[in-house]
């Protein structure tokens, strides 16, 4: 899944994380988390960067629906 600014954003948002959160869950260096947040369109990013990202958002229990991210539900 190609993620966007807007995306990253509204998933740190949902976890009430800052730059620094995001870049101690992922290891992405600061310049990049800037650079991803601050982008309004599709992240030029690499596989890598993407991949990172995702999982770091993944492990954290948000996930990414056609309507934006949104926390799953835990099992009982």
């Amino acid at each position: 899944m190609t993620l966007t600014g807007q995306q990253v954003r509204d998933a740190c948002q949902l976890l009430r994380w800052g730059r620094y959160d995001l870049q101690r869950r992922t290891a992405l260096p600061l310049h990049v988390i800037d650079r991803v947040m601050a982008a309004e369109t599709v992240i030029e990013a690499t596989l890598v960067r993407e991949i990172v990202l995702n999982d770091g958002f993944h492990r954290a229990g948000v996930e990414f629906a056609p309507e934006g991210p949104r926390l799953r539900e835990k099992l009982a």
